[in-house]
């Protein structure tokens, strides 16, 4: 074998030496030696080649290689227990290229850096040619043996920080050694380990959640601030609107305290204003919230009705119908929604009419109970010949309060996400009169 390329005699000893170390035989007689005897470079494979060596007659062996001089005695080489039979057609020994020389025996671990490109296997048989094959194969990376006359197993394709069971044999026309298997496994550097990778995955996603969470929280914080100028801006219009019905309902109350007054008739004024006093209290109070529960709102309209009813002597009745599906108590509509309604039913409906008028208010439950259905109906003259009236008056008075509620319809959609629907109804001959029909969606409820 071209490895053992140096001979030397001590005695009945013969000596070959090379790069894998130092191999002996005795000398049994003419052309007879024992079976020879391989002991490893002792140096742990310091040097890569062997220039000479010598044997002295005290039996001290002298080697020169690549990388010094290096010394032993014929009786340690001798006595050396873990040598290496080379009829032993087995035998495997693995070489790195870089950056050293190391041997390899069945099932053992061998650790390279990113760096190398190739490890090389090489055999050491006295009985083999120079015809050899290296035959490898790469689990979990080859899809079939490879081939070549080099003894060469390319790494460079393999990933770090993942162990490669690698099995490997040589033969020849007359020569096979039995497989051997290693493990291979290629050192990562510090941030391709698991550890590191781990790491980097879980600040990754702590990122990512601390990210979002400021996204949210940011989010939130801006949505809240529209949201609150959005509810200001609500606040501000409710009170222009309320500020003007509160004015209107007023005056049209202390005119029926002025006709008392007027007609002397000072115990129906006091009466009249006692009970006035008590409502502008219930509707100032009301006017402070956007919302009113509606059994508040009945009462405050039954309470606004009687006043009228006194201020027209008595010239309709009503009558008020509540559905017993609907939580008069736990439900909330838009504040002072439904006054406005009835005032114009009574002043320009049922003041006009010759005979007695009658007004009907009834509260229904919708499709669902998140939608309530307020019908307000009278038999008064009817809003043609109302407008007729008003015409023809020397001080025409228009339907307020009519606009009024077409604002606070707009706001409560606008602002509120609340679908008001507004409908007015012309009773048709014989019958005559006005039915208003106001359908509330997604109404509130008391927490």
């Amino acid at each position: 074998d071209s490895v053992f390329t140096h001979l030397a005699i001590y005695k009945n000893v013969l000596l070959v030496a090379g790069k894998f170390g130092i191999a002996y035989a005795h000398i049994n007689g003419p052309l007879s030696v024992s079976h020879f005897r391989i002991v490893p470079n002792i140096k742990k494979y310091c040097y890569n080649r062997v220039n000479d060596f010598v044997v002295n007659k005290f039996g001290d062996i002298i080697i020169s290689s690549d990388k010094g001089l290096y010394t032993l005695h014929i009786n340690d080489l001798l006595n050396y227990g873990d040598y290496i039979n080379p009829d032993d057609d087995n035998f495997i020994s693995l070489v790195l290229n870089i950056p050293f020389q190391a041997p390899i025996t069945h099932s053992d671990t061998i650790r390279i850096s990113q760096k190398v490109q190739s490890i090389y296997i090489e055999s050491i048989n006295f009985l083999a040619n120079n015809n050899r094959q290296f035959y490898y194969f790469i689990s979990s990376y080859s899809s079939d043996w490879e081939q070549n006359s080099s003894g060469e197993i390319l790494t460079g394709g393999l990933k770090p920080d993942v162990c490669y069971d690698i099995k490997c044999f040589i033969k020849d026309e007359t020569w096979k050694s039995t497989e051997r298997q290693f493990v291979l496994y290629i050192i990562p550097h510090w941030w391709q380990t698991h550890t590191w990778l781990y790491i980097f995955w879980i600040l990754t996603v702590v990122i990512i959640l601390g990210v979002l969470f400021i996204v949210v929280v940011l989010t939130r914080y801006f949505v809240a601030r529209s949201n609150e100028k959005k509810r200001a801006l609500t606040e501000l219009e409710l009170r222009a609107v309320y500020a003007q019905i509160n004015p209107h309902f007023i005056f049209n109350t202390l005119s029926a305290a002025q006709y008392f007054i007027n007609k002397k008739r000072f115990d129906d004024a006091y009466v009249h204003i006692n009970k006035f006093s008590r409502l502008l209290r219930a509707y100032l109070q009301s006017s402070q919230n956007r919302y009113t529960i509606l059994s508040e709102e009945i009462d405050m309209l039954r309470n606004y009705i009687e006043l009228q009813k006194t201020r027209f002597e008595e010239k309709f009745d009503y009558k008020i119908d509540i559905d017993n599906k609907i939580p008069l108590h736990s439900i909330k509509i838009p504040s002072l929604l439904l006054q406005p309604i009835v005032e114009n039913a009574i002043n320009h409906g049922l003041f006009h009419q010759a005979h007695k008028g009658f007004l009907l208010l009834k509260f229904n439950q919708g499709e669902d109970i998140n939608e309530l259905i307020c019908v307000i109906e009278d038999n008064g003259v009817g809003r043609e010949r109302s407008k007729e009236i008003n015409r023809n008056n020397a001080d025409p008075k228009d339907s307020y309060g009519t606009k009024l509620i077409g604002q606070l319809i707009k706001i409560f959609k606008e602002y509120e996400k609340m679908e008001i629907k507004l409908e007015y109804i012309d009773k048709k001959l014989p019958e005559t009169g006005t039915k208003v029909i106001l359908t509330i969606k997604n109404v509130k409820y008391n927490a």
